[in-house]
């Protein structure tokens, strides 16, 4: 029993330290303009940009460039995912879910993607800054869109193998 009270309590701590820290209700935002009014992220920050190669059977390999934006409903790309995020009262980014696919083969990606462990929480954003008038860090609610292009320029170097 002694054991077991200090693990449960270091369990219990480092899964409260993964969940959004909410000072006061989040509020639902559809916009970057309505974005900018309460969090920014930091100078020179770039969306981000990734290569997710797979490899398959007989030195084959998949390849899918990778595209991310929020609130954008310009990414282009054969294959996209949108799923509700939430930028906490630290600046956090998590995933709510509600995931919304472009076409069934996306759904189906997203599925393989999974299955090979390339799937999990929003791409690499740094932490996000209250704007000058969010004094009470008010949380967000808002839409990341998730592009998979197996036709991206990174994709056509020449890969014979997974890196």
């Amino acid at each position: 029993m002694r054991f077991l009270t200090p693990l449960f309590l270091v369990i219990f701590i480092s899964a409260c330290s993964s969940l959004p820290t909410l000072n006061t209700d989040p509020i639902k935002i559809n916009s970057k303009q309505e974005l900018s009014k309460y969090w920014s992220l930091p100078d020179g920050h770039k969306y981000p940009r990734m290569t997710i190669v797979l490899p398959l059977t007989n030195g084959k390999y998949l390849c899918f460039g990778v595209i991310s934006d929020l609130q954008d409903i310009d990414v282009i790309a054969p294959y996209r995912i949108t799923h509700e995020v939430i930028i906490d009262s630290k600046g956090r980014i998590f995933d709510r879910g509600n995931y919304r696919y472009s076409n069934e083969s996306a759904k189906n990606l997203l599925s393989f993607l999974s299955l090979k462990g390339k799937v999990g929480k929003p791409l690499g954003y740094s932490k996000f800054f209250p704007s000058s008038s969010n004094v009470e860090k008010t949380p967000i609610i808002l839409d990341e869109v998730i592009g998979y292009d197996p036709h991206a320029e990174l994709c056509k170097i020449g890969h014979t193998k997974a890196h």
